[in-house]
Protein backbone atom coordinates (compact mmCIF):
# COMPACT_ATOMS: atom_id res chain seq x y z
CA UNK A 1 0.00 0.00 0.00
CA UNK A 2 1.37 3.36 -1.14
CA UNK A 3 0.69 6.19 1.32
CA UNK A 4 1.41 9.63 2.02
CA UNK A 5 2.28 11.38 5.71
CA UNK A 6 2.87 14.92 6.26
CA UNK A 7 4.92 15.24 9.43
CA UNK A 8 7.41 12.44 8.79
CA UNK A 9 9.93 11.70 6.44
CA UNK A 10 8.00 9.36 4.53
CA UNK A 11 5.95 10.61 1.28
CA UNK A 12 4.20 8.67 -0.98
CA UNK A 13 1.61 8.67 -3.81
CA UNK A 14 -2.26 8.50 -2.91
CA UNK A 15 -3.76 5.02 -3.06
CA UNK A 16 -7.83 4.85 -4.64
CA UNK A 17 -9.80 1.92 -2.85
CA UNK A 18 -13.73 1.19 -3.65
CA UNK A 19 -15.25 -0.14 -0.26
CA UNK A 20 -17.02 -3.71 -0.62
CA UNK A 21 -20.45 -3.69 0.19
CA UNK A 22 -21.01 -3.95 4.04
CA UNK A 23 -23.37 -6.03 5.30
CA UNK A 24 -26.18 -4.43 8.04
CA UNK A 25 -25.80 -7.78 10.20
CA UNK A 26 -22.42 -6.57 10.48
CA UNK A 27 -22.53 -2.62 10.84
CA UNK A 28 -24.43 -0.12 12.67
CA UNK A 29 -24.39 3.41 11.91
CA UNK A 30 -25.35 5.92 13.99
CA UNK A 31 -25.95 9.37 12.62
CA UNK A 32 -27.38 12.76 13.70
CA UNK A 33 -26.25 16.44 14.44
CA UNK A 34 -22.29 16.25 13.80
CA UNK A 35 -21.77 12.54 15.12
CA UNK A 36 -21.71 9.94 12.19
CA UNK A 37 -20.36 6.81 13.45
CA UNK A 38 -19.93 3.24 12.07
CA UNK A 39 -19.90 0.74 14.91
CA UNK A 40 -18.50 -2.38 14.78
CA UNK A 41 -20.51 -5.16 15.94
CA UNK A 42 -18.84 -8.47 15.95
CA UNK A 43 -16.11 -9.94 17.96
CA UNK A 44 -13.08 -8.40 18.52
CA UNK A 45 -10.53 -10.97 16.88
CA UNK A 46 -10.26 -9.48 13.03
CA UNK A 47 -11.57 -6.27 14.13
CA UNK A 48 -8.44 -3.88 12.56
CA UNK A 49 -8.36 -6.57 9.75
CA UNK A 50 -12.25 -5.74 8.87
CA UNK A 51 -11.38 -1.70 9.08
CA UNK A 52 -8.58 -1.90 6.54
CA UNK A 53 -10.37 -4.53 4.31
CA UNK A 54 -13.95 -2.79 4.11
CA UNK A 55 -12.97 0.46 4.71
CA UNK A 56 -15.95 0.51 7.71
CA UNK A 57 -15.74 4.26 7.90
CA UNK A 58 -17.53 5.01 5.09
CA UNK A 59 -19.16 7.68 6.74
CA UNK A 60 -17.23 11.34 7.25
CA UNK A 61 -16.09 12.46 10.66
CA UNK A 62 -13.32 12.07 13.04
CA UNK A 63 -13.02 9.05 14.76
CA UNK A 64 -10.81 6.95 17.29
CA UNK A 65 -8.69 3.99 15.89
CA UNK A 66 -9.87 0.21 16.58
CA UNK A 67 -6.86 -1.23 16.53
CA UNK A 68 -6.08 -1.65 20.27
CA UNK A 69 -2.70 -0.88 20.27
CA UNK A 70 -3.24 2.62 19.54
CA UNK A 71 -6.76 3.37 20.62
CA UNK A 72 -6.51 6.63 22.57
CA UNK A 73 -7.52 6.34 26.20
CA UNK A 74 -10.14 8.25 27.92
CA UNK A 75 -7.91 10.48 29.21
CA UNK A 76 -6.55 11.35 25.67
CA UNK A 77 -9.33 11.89 23.85
CA UNK A 78 -10.84 14.49 26.47
CA UNK A 79 -7.64 15.89 26.13
CA UNK A 80 -8.02 16.41 21.74
CA UNK A 81 -11.82 17.52 22.78
CA UNK A 82 -10.47 20.02 25.62
CA UNK A 83 -7.71 21.35 23.15
CA UNK A 84 -10.27 21.76 20.03
CA UNK A 85 -12.58 23.76 22.66
CA UNK A 86 -9.94 25.95 23.63
CA UNK A 87 -9.38 26.71 19.60
CA UNK A 88 -12.55 26.67 18.29
CA UNK A 89 -14.47 28.77 21.56
CA UNK A 90 -17.33 25.68 21.31
CA UNK A 91 -18.10 24.06 24.24
CA UNK A 92 -19.55 20.68 24.84
CA UNK A 93 -17.12 18.81 22.03
CA UNK A 94 -17.03 15.12 22.99
CA UNK A 95 -16.47 11.16 21.87
CA UNK A 96 -19.32 9.52 21.70
CA UNK A 97 -18.75 5.81 22.92
CA UNK A 98 -15.14 7.00 22.77
CA UNK A 99 -14.93 6.25 19.33
CA UNK A 100 -16.15 9.16 17.18
CA UNK A 101 -15.77 13.05 17.68
CA UNK A 102 -19.64 14.50 18.01
CA UNK A 103 -20.85 18.04 17.86
CA UNK A 104 -24.22 17.51 18.35
CA UNK A 105 -24.46 19.29 22.03
CA UNK A 106 -21.63 21.92 21.57
CA UNK A 107 -22.78 25.38 22.53
CA UNK A 108 -21.84 28.62 21.65
CA UNK A 109 -19.17 30.33 24.25
CA UNK A 110 -18.55 33.90 22.73
CA UNK A 111 -14.88 32.81 22.31
CA UNK A 112 -12.23 30.87 19.67
CA UNK A 113 -11.93 31.64 16.25
CA UNK A 114 -14.07 31.80 13.59
CA UNK A 115 -11.82 29.78 11.25
CA UNK A 116 -10.66 27.08 13.82
CA UNK A 117 -14.67 26.47 13.53
CA UNK A 118 -14.64 26.08 9.69
CA UNK A 119 -11.54 24.14 9.83
CA UNK A 120 -12.87 21.55 11.82
CA UNK A 121 -16.35 21.65 10.31
CA UNK A 122 -15.32 20.66 6.92
CA UNK A 123 -13.16 18.53 8.64
CA UNK A 124 -15.98 16.41 10.06
CA UNK A 125 -18.42 17.06 7.05
CA UNK A 126 -15.94 15.86 3.91
CA UNK A 127 -13.25 13.71 5.71
CA UNK A 128 -12.47 10.14 7.43
CA UNK A 129 -10.12 11.10 9.88
CA UNK A 130 -8.88 7.70 12.26
CA UNK A 131 -6.89 8.76 15.44
CA UNK A 132 -4.13 7.17 16.40
CA UNK A 133 -1.71 7.03 19.89
CA UNK A 134 1.81 7.01 18.57
CA UNK A 135 3.24 8.73 21.77
CA UNK A 136 6.64 7.80 22.99
CA UNK A 137 7.33 7.60 18.97
CA UNK A 138 10.92 8.24 17.37
CA UNK A 139 9.23 8.94 13.63
CA UNK A 140 6.48 11.35 14.75
CA UNK A 141 7.12 14.57 15.90
CA UNK A 142 4.22 16.27 18.07
CA UNK A 143 1.51 14.83 15.29
CA UNK A 144 1.56 13.42 11.24
CA UNK A 145 -1.10 13.06 8.81
CA UNK A 146 -1.21 10.11 6.90
CA UNK A 147 -3.39 9.72 3.32
CA UNK A 148 -5.01 5.95 3.33
CA UNK A 149 -7.11 6.06 0.99
CA UNK A 150 -10.21 7.57 -1.36
CA UNK A 151 -13.34 6.20 -0.66
CA UNK A 152 -15.71 6.44 -3.68
CA UNK A 153 -19.31 5.03 -3.08
CA UNK A 154 -22.28 4.32 -5.15
CA UNK A 155 -23.99 7.61 -4.88
CA UNK A 156 -20.93 8.98 -6.13
CA UNK A 157 -19.54 10.63 -3.36
CA UNK A 158 -15.73 10.59 -2.48
CA UNK A 159 -14.73 10.21 0.67
CA UNK A 160 -10.73 10.70 1.57
CA UNK A 161 -9.22 8.85 4.47
CA UNK A 162 -6.77 9.74 6.59
CA UNK A 163 -4.61 8.19 9.64
CA UNK A 164 -3.58 11.25 12.54
CA UNK A 165 -0.64 10.04 14.16
CA UNK A 166 -0.40 11.90 17.51
CA UNK A 167 2.32 11.44 20.05
CA UNK A 168 0.85 13.13 23.18
CA UNK A 169 4.49 12.68 25.33
CA UNK A 170 6.45 15.21 23.05
CA UNK A 171 4.16 17.92 24.64
CA UNK A 172 5.65 17.51 27.80
CA UNK A 173 8.95 18.76 27.23
CA UNK A 174 8.01 21.85 25.68
CA UNK A 175 9.33 25.48 27.43
CA UNK A 176 8.92 28.56 26.45
CA UNK A 177 7.36 31.70 26.54
CA UNK A 178 3.34 31.42 27.96
CA UNK A 179 2.32 33.28 24.86
CA UNK A 180 4.26 30.49 22.64
CA UNK A 181 3.47 27.70 24.51
CA UNK A 182 -0.42 28.93 24.44
CA UNK A 183 0.23 29.13 20.16
CA UNK A 184 1.85 26.34 20.06
CA UNK A 185 -0.22 23.57 22.01
CA UNK A 186 -2.28 20.02 21.28
CA UNK A 187 -5.30 22.29 19.47
CA UNK A 188 -2.93 23.98 17.32
CA UNK A 189 -0.85 20.89 16.28
CA UNK A 190 -4.28 19.30 14.96
CA UNK A 191 -5.71 21.86 13.22
CA UNK A 192 -2.26 21.56 11.58
CA UNK A 193 -2.92 18.46 10.54
CA UNK A 194 -6.44 19.00 9.63
CA UNK A 195 -5.58 21.70 6.94
CA UNK A 196 -3.49 19.16 5.43
CA UNK A 197 -6.53 17.32 5.22
CA UNK A 198 -8.98 19.41 4.01
CA UNK A 199 -7.09 22.42 2.50
CA UNK A 200 -4.74 19.62 0.83
CA UNK A 201 -1.81 22.40 1.84
CA UNK A 202 1.93 20.91 2.05
CA UNK A 203 4.36 21.74 4.50
CA UNK A 204 7.60 23.97 2.74
CA UNK A 205 10.61 21.84 2.22
CA UNK A 206 14.29 22.92 2.03
CA UNK A 207 15.56 26.63 3.34
CA UNK A 208 11.93 27.46 2.62
CA UNK A 209 10.88 26.49 5.87
CA UNK A 210 13.54 27.85 7.87
CA UNK A 211 11.99 31.38 6.74
CA UNK A 212 8.67 30.95 6.42
CA UNK A 213 5.87 29.58 8.28
CA UNK A 214 3.98 27.38 5.09
CA UNK A 215 0.92 27.21 3.57
CA UNK A 216 -0.36 25.26 6.22
CA UNK A 217 0.61 27.33 9.07
CA UNK A 218 -0.51 30.57 7.61
CA UNK A 219 -3.85 29.07 7.93
CA UNK A 220 -3.17 28.27 11.61
CA UNK A 221 -1.86 31.92 11.99
CA UNK A 222 -5.21 33.01 11.25
CA UNK A 223 -6.34 31.19 14.04
CA UNK A 224 -3.79 32.64 16.15
CA UNK A 225 -4.75 36.18 15.26
CA UNK A 226 -8.60 35.77 16.26
CA UNK A 227 -7.25 34.38 19.47
CA UNK A 228 -4.67 37.57 20.32
CA UNK A 229 -1.89 35.10 20.26
CA UNK A 230 1.59 35.33 18.64
CA UNK A 231 2.50 33.65 15.09
CA UNK A 232 4.33 31.11 14.22
CA UNK A 233 6.98 32.68 11.94
CA UNK A 234 8.91 29.77 10.48
CA UNK A 235 8.06 26.07 9.74
CA UNK A 236 11.46 24.18 10.44
CA UNK A 237 12.64 24.46 13.90
CA UNK A 238 15.88 25.91 15.02
CA UNK A 239 18.54 24.16 16.19
CA UNK A 240 19.92 25.06 19.47
CA UNK A 241 22.88 24.37 21.61
CA UNK A 242 23.07 25.26 25.14
CA UNK A 243 26.98 24.82 25.77
CA UNK A 244 29.88 24.08 23.08
CA UNK A 245 31.09 21.26 25.53
CA UNK A 246 28.07 19.66 25.28
CA UNK A 247 26.32 17.32 22.53
CA UNK A 248 22.86 18.37 24.05
CA UNK A 249 20.34 20.07 21.82
CA UNK A 250 17.42 22.44 21.52
CA UNK A 251 14.44 22.27 18.78
CA UNK A 252 13.07 26.11 18.91
CA UNK A 253 9.86 27.46 17.18
CA UNK A 254 9.51 31.43 17.12
CA UNK A 255 6.10 33.35 17.00
CA UNK A 256 5.95 36.88 16.62
CA UNK A 257 3.01 39.58 17.64
CA UNK A 258 2.93 43.09 16.21
CA UNK A 259 2.44 45.73 19.46
CA UNK A 260 1.91 49.01 19.96
CA UNK A 261 4.66 50.95 21.74
CA UNK A 262 5.02 54.91 22.63
CA UNK A 263 2.67 55.29 19.56
CA UNK A 264 5.23 53.19 17.47
CA UNK A 265 5.19 49.34 15.82
CA UNK A 266 7.16 46.91 17.38
CA UNK A 267 7.45 42.96 17.22
CA UNK A 268 7.92 40.73 20.27
CA UNK A 269 9.63 37.69 19.47
CA UNK A 270 8.50 34.74 21.96
CA UNK A 271 9.95 31.15 21.82
CA UNK A 272 8.92 27.39 22.38
CA UNK A 273 11.70 24.84 22.62
CA UNK A 274 12.46 20.95 23.33
CA UNK A 275 15.43 18.55 23.77
CA UNK A 276 15.92 17.31 20.73
CA UNK A 277 17.21 14.05 22.23
CA UNK A 278 13.37 13.49 23.05
CA UNK A 279 11.32 14.54 20.37
CA UNK A 280 12.66 13.72 16.84
CA UNK A 281 12.06 17.13 14.89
Amino acid sequence: MERALWGSRERSSVLTRRPRALRSSGFRYLLGGGCALALLLMPARGAASVLAESGVFVRTGIFNSLDGARRLSREKLDLVSASLERVTGWRGIHFEDDAVLCLRETRESGTGSATARTLVLKAVRTTAIVLEDHSRSFSVAFAAIRRDALYHLTSGEVIPRFTLLLDFDDFQYLAGHPEALAAFDLGFVLLHELVHAVEDRRDPIGLQGASEPGDCETIVNEVRRELGLPVRAHYHSERVIPSLLSDFSLGRLRFERVVERAGKPRIEVYFVQWPKNFVVR
